[in-house]
C-alpha cells in the first residue's frame, strides 16, 4: 500500500510531463489550407501589410513574405479578389480588386499553395496595390 501514493504521484508528474511537451506545430504547413507566398515587385518596401484582414506585416523591396495560410481566399476572373492594405512610400494604398464590380465570375480558390506577385499600378492617377499569381 506504501507504493500506492507513489504511483499516484509518479502518474501525476509524467502527466504534467507529457502535457508541457507539445509538438512543434510546423510553420511551413497549412494543413490543407491555402498557403500563399507574396512577393514584393514594386521595387520599394512595404510596410503594415494586410490581406483580407490578416497581418502580412513588411515586405522588403524584392523579397518575400513567406508563407501565410488562409482559410479562404477569393478570386475574380482567375485574378485575387481579396482586400488589400498597407503602407507603399509611406502612403496607405488599398488594392485594385476594389474595381472587381461584376461578380459573375467571384469563387474561391482551392486549398494549395500559390505566389501572388505585388505591384502598384496607377488607377486615374492614384496609386493601389494589384495582385497577380505568378506562374
Amino acid at each position: 500500500m506504501k507504493s500506492f501514493p507513489f504511483l499516484i504521484l509518479f502518474f501525476s508528474i509524467a502527466s504534467l510531463f507529457l502535457l508541457s511537451c507539445s509538438k512543434d506545430t510546423d510553420d511551413t504547413s497549412c494543413n490543407g489550407e491555402i498557403s500563399v507566398n507574396f512577393i514584393n515587385a514594386t521595387g520599394e518596401n512595404l510596410s503594415d501589410m494586410y490581406i483580407n484582414e490578416i497581418r502580412i506585416g513588411n515586405i522588403l523591396q524584392n523579397s518575400e513574405s513567406g508563407e501565410i495560410c488562409f482559410e479562404k481566399f477569393g478570386i475574380d476572373t482567375g485574378m485575387p479578389d481579396v482586400k488589400v492594405e498597407g503602407n507603399y512610400l509611406d502612403k496607405t494604398l488599398g488594392g485594385t480588386n476594389q474595381f472587381y464590380w461584376c461578380g459573375t465570375q467571384k469563387e474561391n480558390l482551392p486549398p494549395g499553395s500559390y505566389t501572388i506577385k505585388i505591384e502598384v499600378v496607377p488607377i486615374t492617377q492614384i496609386p493601389y496595390f494589384h495582385l497577380s499569381f505568378v506562374k
